[in-house]
Order: structure tokens, then C-alpha cells, then sequence
């Protein structure tokens, strides 16, 4: 039963319209800002579909690209703020609520994804606006950047995962992770082109950080898939998911650079993510849940070695340090 819409088939329609024009919507949503959507009055990350969702919605428009910050119409009032009059909402941003059941069949703002004991479980959706569209605005945006090298952040993870058992093979192959032996096989840097060498690096961690979204799936870890074959649309979904994760990292630590050959050179993948997301609306939530749960544990791996971010008001000063990765540790990447 659905309580005034069909809030997944929407959202997967949305994808899909990326998909099927041959892009990748998440990479879309964060090379064109800065980084995620965050809520203005928390000041907390969008997480997930929400995240996604308003990732596009800055691409879609480019005067958002500066600012990332996003509010619902209530919380706007609560902080004394008015959408300015004419102003329409950007996108609608989803939250699972419990509801009576009368209530429910009240509402036209939500699905009812399950019921029980006269209760139901409705995916609602709220109206979002961006600090643009406030008056009076907002103050100016306090924009964070990392001094955290891209690549020790890449490095501590793998350190950590090494740990665990992970192993990493460079060689002449195709990049892959291989579950039962709990290997990674990659490509030498030096196989990789790029303008420089801060480009050519770039790209190589970018990959290696593909394939270790995969192996944070493993049994030992999160246990997204175990040791027997995949089925196609279990494949899929599961590229879905690290190339997703990866994207996630990458916009939380500007310097690493997701290759476009990965996608390029492996068309398939998008017509088989069109393929699972056409025969299942609940797709998408169940790759953006495990998309930012992989993230979320890349960064909590990473976090104990590396230094946290500093906090820059607008824009950094013309005479501010820049940290750089120094050549010998970008050549030897990670061991």
C-alpha cells in the first residue's frame, strides 16, 4: 500500500536517467562540489540516498556548486530564517518514520515500505531548499579542508587492512580482489598515464581504492558477499556498491582521483546497474545503505593514523602551507 507515492520508483527514476545517458550519477554529484551536502542547521553530512540525491541536485544547478549546505522548510523557521518568496524546493530528502496506521492512510508525502501490529513503516519524503534560497542568508560558508595527504589517508587504510590479512600484489593484470585469497592485484603505478606525477598517483590510489571498497565486503569484514560464485545481478550490485564507497572517500579526501577508464572501459557495468535498478526500486537504498557503511569504515580505518581536518573560514590565505605527498612515497605506494 502506498500512502500517496511510490517515493522508490521516483528515486530510481532519477538514477536511471543518469545511468541510461551513460553517467555515473554519484561521480556527477561530487566533482561538482566541494564536498557533500550537509544540513545547515545540524551541520551533519547528508548520508546514503539523501546524499546522492543532493549531490545532484548541485550538479543540476550550478549556482550551488560554492555552498553546500541544505534546509527543510521547518527547520528554517525554527532558525528564524524565510525561504525567499518565488523560491521552489531542490529536492526532497527521505527519512523513515513509524506511524499509526490511520495516520498513514492520512499522508500523501510518504510509502508504506511494511506494517505490523497497526503500525506502519513509511518512507516520507521533505521538501529541501539551499541556503541560497534563504533570507535572510545564512552567514558565510566555514569550508573544511583536509591536511591530510590523499595518499597516507589511502596508505593508513591499507595498513590496517594488512593487518587483517589483506594482500597486495602489483603486476602486469587486470585490478581485481579476489575474496578467497583475500588479495588485491593491481597495476604498477608506472602503468598509469596521467598530466604529472600528482596525476598519474591519483589515478593508481583512486583504482587501488576501488578494489579495497571490495574487500571491505569481505566475509571477515563486513560481510556483504561470501566465497561462492555471484550471481550477474549480485556482481552488479556489488560494483555498484564499490564504485559507489570509493566515490564517497574521494569527496571527503579531495587529491584521490577515480579514473574514468574503470567505467569507460567496462560499459557493461552501467547497462547491468540499469538492468538491477529497472527489476528492483529498492536497489538503489540497499547500494547507497552499503555504499556509505563501506565508507564509514574505510574512514574509521584510516582515522587513528592520519592527522584530522583543519577548519578554514572561506578561503585559505595566499601565504597558507600546502602539504604535499613527497615522490618517494608516492612511487612506493602503499606497503
Amino acid at each position: 500500500m502506498n500512502v500517496g507515492q511510490d517515493v522508490r520508483q521516483d528515486v530510481t527514476n532519477r538514477v536511471l536517467a543518469y545511468i541510461d545517458a551513460g553517467t555515473v550519477p554519484w561521480r556527477k554529484a561530487w566533482t561538482s562540489a566541494s564536498s557533500r551536502p550537509i544540513n545547515a542547521k545540524t551541520q551533519k553530512p547528508y548520508s546514503g540516498v539523501n546524499s546522492l540525491l543532493l549531490g545532484m541536485a548541485m550538479f543540476e544547478n550550478a549556482n550551488f556548486a560554492s555552498d553546500n549546505r541544505f534546509i527543510t522548510g521547518a527547520q528554517a523557521h525554527e532558525m528564524k530564517l524565510r525561504i525567499r518568496a518565488g523560491e521552489r524546493s531542490v529536492a526532497r530528502v527521505i527519512r523513515m518514520v513509524e506511524v499509526d496506521r490511520h495516520k498513514a492512510e492520512k499522508e500523501s508525502d510518504g510509502e508504506v515500505i511494511a506494517e505490523e501490529n497497526g503500525k506502519y513503516l513509511v518512507m516520507k519524503t521533505y521538501a529541501v531548499f539551499h541556503a541560497s534560497q534563504l533570507d535572510p542568508g545564512l552567514p558565510p560558508l566555514v569550508k573544511t579542508k583536509s591536511n591530510v595527504a590523499p595518499v597516507a589517508a589511502v596508505g593508513a587504510i591499507v595498513d590496517a587492512l594488512k593487518e587483517s590479512g589483506l594482500k597486495i600484489v602489483e603486476g602486469p593484470f587486470e585490478p581485481c580482489f579476489i575474496p578467497k585469497l583475500d588479495l588485491i592485484r593491481i597495476p604498477p603505478m608506472s602503468s598509469y598515464k596521467g598530466v604529472d606525477d600528482d596525476d598519474v598517483a591519483a589515478s593508481f590510489f583512486g583504482t587501488l581504492l576501488h578494489e579495497i571498497s571490495h574487500c571491505v565486503g569481505a566475509p571477515k569484514r563486513l560481510g556483504r558477499f561470501g566465497f561462492s560464485a555471484m550471481s550477474l545481478q549480485e556482481r552488479a550490485m556489488e560494483e555498484m556498491v564499490a564504485e559507489w564507497s570509493a566515490t564517497l572517500f574521494c569527496s571527503d579526501c579531495p587529491g584521490i582521483k577515480l579514473g574514468d577508464e574503470h567505467v569507460r572501459l567496462h560499459s557493461s557495468y552501467l547497462a547491468s546497474w540499469a538492468a538491477v535498478l529497472k527489476s528492483d526500486k529498492s536497489a538503489i537504498f540497499r547500494a547507497a545503505a552499503a555504499a556509505q557503511k563501506t565508507c564509514d569504515y574505510l574512514e574509521q580505518q584510516a582515522a587513528p593514523k592520519v592527522t584530522p581536518l583543519v577548519v578554514v573560514q572561506d578561503v585559505p590565505a595566499a601565504n597558507e602551507p600546502v602539504i604535499q605527498v613527497s615522490k618517494a612515497r608516492r612511487k612506493a605506494g602503499p606497503r
